[in-house]
């Protein structure tokens, strides 16, 4: 009982208070009746504005009807008008035509469809520019939303008009949007943020004297200060708010002190102080005496019923639930009698479009009669012709567009062609100036720095080891030992750089000779697993044996291995891998890729070849390799 009486009083407020918002905006004074006068004389006249003139004024009969609760009528007549309207460009008038839409289906009930209403007016109102209808039209869709339970949507419809109400100073509506938001935060128990809101609305309204908003704004801020437990406070609002709506000179709003009595009761109740609880409520029943809404009856009776339940007073207690009974009895019938009344408004619009059905339709047969014989052989002559014509464009077009695609797929062969040519060119100039430096880099170790060690050791000869001491001699054999192991290796370098068995006997062949010579060292030893090995092209050969050679030599410099093991694999017929595998130190982990390695990767990208490193023991480079088909 208790969720539907708080239904009632909130339903009634609104009702209220949503009727004078509404009047604020859209102030027609004039009946309907009257209005279809204005429109028949300007029906009658004959003027250059005449299809706007007659737009506004069913705009405004389409208000006028809202307003006497016609809503059937309202829609048949809005949703009518709406396309000329749009036709017309006549913005202000769309945007409200929408709103009127949406304020029908939200008072039929139909909170979804009316949402979608009040939302194209927001487009419409925006597009117009019309702050004080963006505003209302954002103020409806949150009480849409609300009433559909989507609670977090209704709020950013409320705080959006509170936006747009601040930037145009539009106080009114200010206020009535921020007692909205005020009621959104107290129905979830948020009562700091209600109180604001209602205090705010309460601020603004006394400012700028509102009074229908400043009572209500008294009885909500009375409310917040109940449910924080300031009883005085609390109390003293409401009973303030009570002053005002009787004070006030329309009696529809003087009714709605009721509302604050019934918080009163309420709250008493709740206390268990039930004599207060039983003198408010007996208040707002006087007063509703006069305004003789059902539901409030309802409400005060079940209060009072149940008060004097709670306090043994059974024959009082029956009387009120007699009270209620009658009430809920009186609401039945009266829910009823209205979808009864919309239904008869329903059928007779259905009758009426049904009518101007009939009409339209049998126009149409008598014109389609008159033009059928005329038209008709004209119209299959045409169809032929047009037929005919579209069927020889159709396959005249299908002719040039697959001769189209076979020149254009032509031209991509030649052009893939020309491509990988010069794709393949590079590459052989890449490696033939590969080649070319590593022969001048030969060249100049081997007969430069290599004539020059030899020279120096042939000197060294000369001189007469009797005549120096024998720490002399020592460090003169040193040095003429360091000096014959430079000139081997540059003669081995300038030899691996350029080997002359790669180029006549191929990689297989060259890696062979290369681990004869590294194998003559005591402290060393390179294994070779060849047997699979086939022949590759040179530039191919010629990237694997330089990576072997600088694998190696990073080997020997960091890894402080004894052993390195290079085996080939054939993974299919023209895939293949290339595994180096040392027993070295291995990797330091997280260690970033030095210079080598990153110039390994770079050369490996070239010939279309990926780099994986695997640290297990030493280390292994597994190069991923495919050779041309």
């Amino acid at each position: 009982m208790q969720s539907f009486t708080k239904r009632s009083v909130v339903l009634s407020i609104f009702m209220l208070l949503s009727a004078a918002t509404y009047g604020q905006y859209f102030r027609v004074s004039y009946s309907v009746d009257s209005l279809k006068k204005v429109l028949l004389a300007v029906e009658n006249k004959s003027s250059p504005t005449q299809k706007k003139e007659i737009l506004t004024l069913n705009s405004l009969i389409a208000t006028a009807l809202n307003k006497g609760a016609q809503f059937d009528s309202s829609l048949s007549l809005l949703r009518k008008i709406l396309p000329e309207l749009q036709a017309q460009n006549m913005l202000n008038e769309v945007a409200e035509a929408h709103f009127h839409i949406g304020w029908a289906l939200q008072k039929k009930e139909l909170y979804f469809e009316a949402v979608k209403s009040f939302e194209e007016a927001i487009i419409a109102a925006r597009k117009a520019k019309n702050d004080s209808l963006l505003a209302i039209s954002h103020h409806w869709a949150g009480i849409s939303y609300s009433d559909q339970k989507v609670y977090p949507k209704s709020l950013w419809h409320y705080k959006k008009e509170l936006e747009i109400c601040q930037k145009a100073k539009l106080q009114f509506q200010q206020a009535d949007c921020m007692n909205s938001i005020g009621l959104h935060y107290f129905r979830f128990e948020k009562i700091d943020s209600a109180f604001y809101f209602f205090d705010e609305c309460r601020k603004i309204s006394e400012k700028n004297h509102f009074d229908i908003l400043l009572p209500i704004s008294y009885k909500n801020v009375g409310r917040c200060y109940l449910a924080l437990g300031n009883e005085p406070n609390g109390k003293g609002f409401i009973l303030h708010s009570v002053k005002l709506f009787l004070n006030h000179k329309q009696e529809s709003i003087q009714w709605l002190a009721m509302f604050s009595y019934v918080e009163l009761a309420r709250y008493y109740a709740k206390k268990r102080n039930y004599p207060l609880s039983n003198l408010y409520a007996l208040k707002g029943l006087k007063i509703n005496e006069k305004a003789n809404f059902t539901d409030m009856q309802q409400d005060f009776s079940i209060l009072l019923y149940q008060n004097h339940k709670a306090t043994k007073q059974t024959s009082e207690a029956l009387q009120y639930l007699e009270i209620y009974q009658k009430a809920s009895e009186k609401i039945n019938q009266n829910y009823l009698a209205q979808q009864h009344a919309a239904l008869d408004e329903r059928v007779q619009n259905e009758q009426q479009k049904n009518q101007i059905y009939v009409l339209n339709q049998e126009k149409i047969a008598k014109q389609r009669e008159r033009n059928w014989l005329m038209g008709g052989l004209t119209v299959a002559g045409v169809l032929l012709f047009v037929i005919g014509k579209l069927y020889q464009a159709n396959r005249k077009q299908k002719k040039v567009i697959q001769k189209a695609n076979e020149q254009l797929e032509e031209k991509v062969k030649l052009r893939t062609a020309e491509l990988q040519r010069a794709l393949d060119e590079i590459k052989q100039a890449i490696l033939k100036g590969q080649i070319l430096e590593r022969t001048r880099v030969a060249a100049e170790l081997h007969d430069n720095l290599g004539s020059l060690l030899s020279a120096i050791s042939i000197s060294m000869e000369v001189v007469d080891v009797g005549e120096l001491s024998p720490h002399e001699q020592q460090i003169f054999v040193g040095i003429q030992q360091q000096i014959n192991a430079a000139y081997h290796h540059v003669r081995l370098l300038a030899h691996n750089l350029q080997p002359a068995e790669l180029e006549k006997e191929g990689l297989k062949k060259a890696l062979e000779i290369f681990a004869a010579k590294i194998n003559q060292g005591k402290y060393f030893y390179l294994a070779l697993d060849t047997e699979a090995l086939v022949p590759f092209s040179k530039d191919l050969e010629f990237t694997l044996y330089s990576i072997c050679l600088e694998l190696i030599n990073n080997t020997l410099k960091h890894a402080q291995a004894t052993q390195v093991r290079i085996a080939f694999d054939q993974q299919t017929a023209h895939h293949w891998q290339m595994i180096v595998v040392d027993n070295g130190k291995g990797m330091m982990p997280n260690a970033k890729e030095g210079f080598g390695i990153q110039n390994i990767r770079n050369r490996l990208e070239q010939i279309g070849a990926t780099l994986y490193i695997i640290q297990e023991k030493g280390l292994t480079f597994l190069i991923d390799f495919k050779t041309d088909e």
